[in-house]
Parts: structure tokens; C-alpha cells; sequence
């Protein structure tokens, strides 16, 4: 019975050695996480990188030659155990019990191990507060340094600006400039143009006066050759009133004989006739005056 409360011991110390590898494979894991964080910051973080190597290879190493000696003590205590099964003794018993103070001694060890463990935890956890701050604050260093060539870039920027700006001032005053001297061109342009339209108004004027004169001229002349005949048909028709004057003479003559004759014969009545065709013979002899004819 006292042989059998002995495996429950034994496998305390293996289950203890092995939660304690556990932990000391996840602080293995969490130092070459944080050498990786640690290399990640450049050449600037060289020393903690060797300092963080040599821990893990010193961790490494106790680590190894801890499990070799607990391998080495439960092969030792399998094969003691399968004998004490075969064939019990005194003896095999005392080895036994020695075998249980040197399991006490390596669960102190365990437990001195892992107080160690636990310091090397806290350690790593400084240093990797130590690396966070680091790489805060190289953070803020690469956040200053791109401020700073941020407004660098910023303060070229406006120095650009102005001197593009200043160019373009310049160039706008050469094209005002520019601007200036081709209207002053083109006014003239225009003036000059102008005054050919002028002469060309004026040339076009006489033209037009010389074609009016001449057309006036000729105008003229048809009213001259118009007049002429005009005239020529006045004279033939005053020798034709001429004529019919003289004949109308003759009548007038004829009648006031005849009148005479009649006025010594006193007929009241062919006086009265003959008054009557006299003032018609008078109305003709106006109206031949008035129209020639």
C-alpha cells in the first residue's frame, strides 16, 4: 500500500516538469516574438537583441540539463518500480524512500526553477516594456522627422509657389505689355484704315458727283435738244397763229366792213349777231395766243 502512494507522487514531479517545460516553450516563444519586434527598430536595438540570445541559449541550456536529469531519475524510478512490482524488499523499500526525498528535492528544484522562470518572466516583461517604449519612442522620431520634412517639403513648396508666381507676373506684364503694343498697332491699323476708307468715300463720291454731272450734262443737253425743238414747234406754231392772226385780221376787216355796211343799213338784230360772233372770234384769237395753236 505505501508502494502504491508513492506513483502518485512521481507523477506530480513528471506532470510539474512537464507544466514547467510548457511554460518555459511559451517564454521561449514570447522572447523570439519580441526579438523580432526588437528586430524590426534596425541596428539601433543590436545590444538588446544579443542580450535577449544570450538569455534564451543560458534559458536553453539549464532547461536541457534540468529534463536530461528528470529524464534520467524516471527511467531510473520505471525500472525500480517494475522490480518492486516483481519482487518487494526491504532494501528495494529504502531505495524507494531515497528515491522520494530525491523527488522532494527535485520538486524544490522544480520550484526553484520555476521562481527562476517566473523572474526571467518578469525580466522579458521589463524588457518588453523597455522595447515598447523604444519603439515608441523611435515611433515618434519617425513621426517628428516626417513632420519636420513634411513643412521642409511644405516651406520648397511656397518657395516655388512664389517664384512660379513671380514668373507669372512677369509674364503677365511682358503680354500686357504686348497686348498694349498690338492695339496701339492695330489702332493705327484702323486708322489707317480709316482714312483709306475715307479716300475711298472721296474717290467714290466724285465718281459718283462726276457720273451725276454727267449725267446731268447729258440730261442737259436732251432738255437742250428738248427745249430746241420745243422752241422750233413755238415758232412754226406762232407763224401758224401768225397766219391764222392775219386771216382772222382779214376776217375782223371783212366783218367791221360788213358790220359797217349792215350799221349803215340799221339791222338791229345782225348787229346783234354779228357782236356775238366777234366776241367768239375774239375767244378764239385769245385761246390761239394761250396754247400756240
Amino acid at each position: 500500500m505505501k508502494a502504491r502512494k508513492f506513483l502518485p507522487v512521481a507523477l506530480l514531479s513528471a506532470f510539474s516538469r512537464c507544466a514547467t517545460m510548457g511554460e518555459v516553450e511559451a517564454l521561449r516563444q514570447q522572447v523570439y516574438a519580441l526579438q523580432a519586434q526588437q528586430r524590426e527598430l534596425g541596428g539601433s536595438q543590436g545590444a538588446l537583441d544579443e542580450r535577449m540570445r544570450i538569455y534564451s541559449d543560458q534559458l536553453d541550456e539549464r532547461m536541457e540539463a534540468q529534463q536530461s536529469a528528470l529524464d534520467g531519475q524516471m527511467l531510473a524510478f520505471q525500472e525500480k518500480w517494475s522490480r518492486f512490482e516483481s519482487n518487494y524488499d526491504p532494501a528495494l523499500r529504502a531505495e524507494i524512500q531515497e528515491n522520494l526525498r530525491n523527488s522532494r528535492t527535485d520538486r524544490q528544484a522544480i520550484a526553484e526553477l520555476r521562481q527562476a522562470t517566473d523572474s526571467d518572466r518578469q525580466n522579458v516583461a521589463t524588457m518588453r516594456e523597455q522595447t515598447a517604449a523604444e519603439l515608441e519612442q523611435a515611433r515618434r522620431n519617425r513621426q517628428e522627422s516626417a513632420t519636420q520634412n513634411v513643412v521642409n517639403e511644405f516651406r520648397s513648396l511656397v518657395e516655388r509657389w512664389q517664384t512660379a508666381d513671380r514668373q507669372l507676373q512677369q509674364r503677365a506684364a511682358n503680354a500686357e505689355a504686348n497686348a498694349t503694343n498690338a492695339a496701339n498697332s492695330a489702332n493705327q491699323a484702323l486708322q489707317n484704315a480709316n482714312a483709306a476708307n475715307a479716300n475711298a468715300r472721296a474717290a467714290a463720291d466724285s465718281a459718283a458727283l462726276a457720273a451725276q454731272n454727267s449725267n446731268r450734262a447729258a440730261a442737259n443737253a436732251g432738255e437742250v435738244a428738248r427745249f430746241s425743238q420745243r422752241i422750233q414747234s413755238a415758232e412754226n406754231a406762232s407763224s401758224a397763229v401768225g397766219g391764222r392772226l392775219q386771216s382772222l385780221e382779214s376776217s375782223i376787216r371783212n366783218q367791221e366792213g360788213r358790220i359797217g355796211r349792215l350799221e349803215s343799213a340799221n339791222p338791229t338784230g345782225q348787229v346783234q349777231n354779228l357782236e356775238e360772233r366777234m366776241r367768239r372770234l375774239e375767244w378764239d384769237v385769245g385761246r390761239c395766243c394761250r396754247t400756240g395753236q
